[in-house]
């Protein structure tokens, strides 16, 4: 691993430690094996790292959803509420770190960025909008789906309504007990029911149990389809 990525993935830890409003350049240079000049050096100031940093994750996520439309063992349905709902599992995980998710609806935190890496950033997240739009697309092109495309663009706006309530909640309590308590199942339940208010071929049958396990896969590294990259 070179340095550059060596210092994003000590700071994505850190981040998850301490929360991205305690993170600090200085602090980091001081947890990682490398110099404090070759830390600002790469990253000239906090808010170009936790662009990077929002980039890089969401290189993940768009990673899983091409690997998802890729996929011929899964209905369009259960590609659009894995899609979704593995955001929700992920960030779970990782309740500290989950401010990074929402980098970009505060400009205040990357107005130091570089222009080219906050082009990125929206590049990727015009990605992430459009994937599940295309999945419902197409599935209307083979006759799998009748909608039209307001209806299509209302259902990934309210599924990506409800991963991303589901997050803030875990952000805003950001405590051990909740964490406890936090069922991603339910989030689950409640996308397929949203999804299925389209107007779908055929009944959307695959058991919420299953897509479950699916996730779990996907986040355990053991990808449940023969055709991701």
């Amino acid at each position: 691993m070179d340095v550059r990525n060596s210092i994003l993935q000590a700071a994505e830890q850190e981040i998850a430690k301490r929360g991205i409003v305690q993170f600090s350049l200085s602090g980091l240079a001081h947890v990682i094996p490398t110099s404090k000049s070759t830390v600002y050096g790469h990253f000239p100031n906090k808010d170009e790292l936790l662009v990077e940093i929002f980039n890089h994750q969401a290189d993940k996520r768009i990673l899983v959803g091409i690997s998802l439309d890729n996929s011929t063992d899964l209905s369009t349905a259960d590609k659009c509420v894995i899609y979704f709902c593995y955001s929700v599992y992920a960030n779970l995980q990782n309740i500290t770190g989950n401010g990074v998710r929402f980098l970009p609806s505060n400009p205040q935190l990357w107005k130091r960025a570089k222009p080219d890496t906050v082009e990125c950033m929206k590049r990727q997240l015009k990605q992430i909008h459009t994937l599940p739009i295309n999945y419902l697309k197409d599935a209307r092109l083979t006759g799998e789906l009748t909608a039209t495309d307001a209806e299509i663009n209302y259902a990934v706006i309210d599924l990506l309504t409800i991963e991303r309530g589901a997050i803030i909640n875990l952000t805003n309590a950001g405590l051990d007990d909740l964490m406890g308590q936090i069922d991603p199942f339910y989030f689950l339940q409640r996308m397929i029911e949203r999804i299925a208010l389209l107007k779908w071929a055929k009944p959307i049958s695959t058991p919420a149990t299953q897509i479950d396990e699916q996730i779990k896969s996907i986040l355990k590294g053991r990808p449940f389809y023969d055709d991701v990259v």
